[in-house]
């Protein structure tokens, strides 16, 4: 976008074009993907008015275990070790309650719309 709108006639013929400050810097978003890839297979959710975590994990067949250290929570840490069917606590210093199960759904207060 800034060579087609940027002074492109302040630059000799054949030069590159104008320099975009930050143009190949990655986003935070993408260097965020791992990790948020790992809570979803991981199946972490927390609630913090509640300070239950609960973890339901969905480990594919090329990672059939994995340990998380250092998980923070709160003021502090906990360690999980994950296996297709099982949760381990290790350690908890977090006050959070860990959960082994799927992050419980709110009542529907309304049905949804139908089609007539």
């Amino acid at each position: 976008m800034p060579v087609t709108v940027g002074p492109s006639t302040l630059r000799d013929a054949g030069a590159f074009p104008v320099p975009y400050l930050g143009a190949n810097v990655p986003q935070v978003r993408a260097a965020a993907a791992v990790f948020r890839l790992v809570a979803i297979l991981c199946g972490v959710h927390t609630i913090g008015r509640t300070r239950t975590m609960y973890v339901n994990p969905d480990l594919t067949d090329w990672l059939p275990s994995l340990t998380l250290r250092n998980l923070r929570a709160g003021r502090g840490s906990m360690e999980l070790h994950l296996e297709r069917d099982r949760v381990q606590v290790a350690g908890n210093t977090t006050g959070f309650k860990v959960v082994q199960g799927r992050l419980p759904r709110p009542a529907l207060v309304e049905a949804p719309l139908a089609r007539a």
